[in-house]
């Protein structure tokens, strides 16, 4: 089987922004190229994936890299799948593009519903492809048991279609009850999130 990987998040070269989604993204690909001795992945990326973590990543890994950067997820993506089609697609940006591939979307927080105004530059993407995500997704996990009650209420899905998984950094499956960050260096300044639970942001400002 050929699964396609949103692997935008490993074209990022500045090391302040390797978190969140970045994290997410290379330790699923590490633990899959460890365990899965059968499938073939494809990586999409705007930027060559480093060798190093290539190698790191393993054999069955291929990177492609798709150009250029605008219209990247909605559209150079779409044409790529057209041309070359892949079986599964695992959309770890919190979007999937449109294809004939039966599809995992992974959504990380909703903030953008409850705080439209923290999101001036982002927010009408943010609505549209989470829509989209929902909407072709034929399974959907996210990182809290929080995140996944939010999107059951914002988007009436079967709660059967949805998987609330738990964080491997701090071993917690809700993101309800608040908690130290563990990556208290990491918040981001600009949204004050946790990068663990977008849940304990407000637990993060108040005490980091």
């Amino acid at each position: 089987m050929i699964i396609g990987v949103d692997a935008g998040a490993l074209s990022i070269r500045d090391d302040r922004l390797r978190v969140g989604v970045y994290r997410v993204t290379l330790n699923l690909l590490r633990e899959l190229g460890r365990i899965d001795k059968t499938n073939e992945y494809r990586l999409y990326t705007f930027l060559p994936i480093a060798p190093s973590q290539m190698r790191e990543l393993g054999l069955r890994m291929k990177n492609v890299v798709i150009r250029p950067a605008i219209g990247w997820s909605m559209i150079q993506i779409p044409i790529e799948l057209r041309r070359h089609p892949v079986d599964v697609f695992l959309g770890l940006s919190q979007m999937i593009p449109l294809s004939r591939a039966r599809n995992i979307g992974f959504i990380y927080d909703l903030g953008f519903l409850r705080y439209p105004d923290a999101y001036p530059g982002s927010l009408a993407r943010m609505e549209m492809q989470t829509k989209q995500l929902v909407k072709h997704s034929d399974h959907i996990l996210t990182i809290s048991k929080s995140t996944q009650a939010d999107v059951v209420r914002a988007y009436r899905v079967d709660k059967e279609q949805i998987t609330g998984i738990k964080c491997d950094q701090c071993g917690r499956l809700t993101g309800v009850e608040k908690h130290t960050c563990p990556f208290a260096e990491e918040v981001n300044d600009d949204n004050t999130e946790c990068n663990c639970f977008p849940d304990c942001e407000e637990y993060c400002r108040d005490n980091i």
